[in-house]
């Protein structure tokens, strides 16, 4: 059995050594930096590491900690919609990367959907990935999907009235002027609804 020795020095928190080794190769997490190893420990290492970057407004750096957390854990719900949201709020991106990381990032909101959707058909949960959607659409360049999704985002959701402004900015920006306005009022009105029944 060959013994392969990495030129970098690295630790593997569980597993076996050949595992961890094949693991951190296969995944190319020596040449990135990337914690590396295995399992539930893996996991958490990347989720912090992550989550701190984003918290201190690095979310260009965090991009490659949130990518692996969702190739490690596909069906992980959480760990979908941190990619997600990391590839929408990203800052240096050029405008040609920007559109292909929305359409990444539709399609892991379209995955956290539906799963949210085998939960419950209604909850604030489900309403804000609908939002989500609906912004990665629009970043995308698909404007009626854009707001086919704001549409779902409120009907999951009555208290996303941010889906009901961006439902008007996307028929303005398509020149639907008698169904922006329309929207609009609707708008008003719920916001104040809302405001009277706080």
């Amino acid at each position: 059995m060959p013994v392969f020795r990495a030129p970098y020095r690295f630790i593997v928190p569980a597993g076996s050594l050949l595992v961890g080794i094949a693991c951190v190769f296969a995944s190319g997490a020596w040449a990135q930096g990337l914690p590396s190893g295995g399992g539930r420990d893996l996991y958490r290492k990347l989720r912090f590491k992550a989550l701190g970057l984003a918290r201190k407004g690095r979310t260009d750096e965090s991009i490659p900690y949130f990518r692996r957390m969702a190739r490690l854990q596909p069906y992980n719900e959480k760990a979908l919609w941190l990619y997600a949201l990391a590839l929408l709020h990203q800052k240096r991106a050029s405008k040609g990367a920007f559109k292909r990381d929305a359409r990444r990032a539709v399609r892991l909101l379209q995955s956290c959907v539906l799963m949210q959707k085998r939960y419950r058909k209604r909850s604030r949960a489900l309403g804000l990935r609908y939002f989500f959607l609906g912004m990665a659409f629009w970043y995308a360049g698909d404007s009626l999907q854009a707001l086919y999704s704001f549409q779902k985002a409120y009907r999951a959701d009555y208290d996303r009235l941010d889906a009901v402004y961006n439902e008007y900015a996307l028929l303005n920006e398509l020149g639907k002027k008698g169904e922006a306005t329309l929207a609009l009022r609707r708008y008003i009105r719920l916001v104040k609804s809302s405001k009277v029944d706080d």
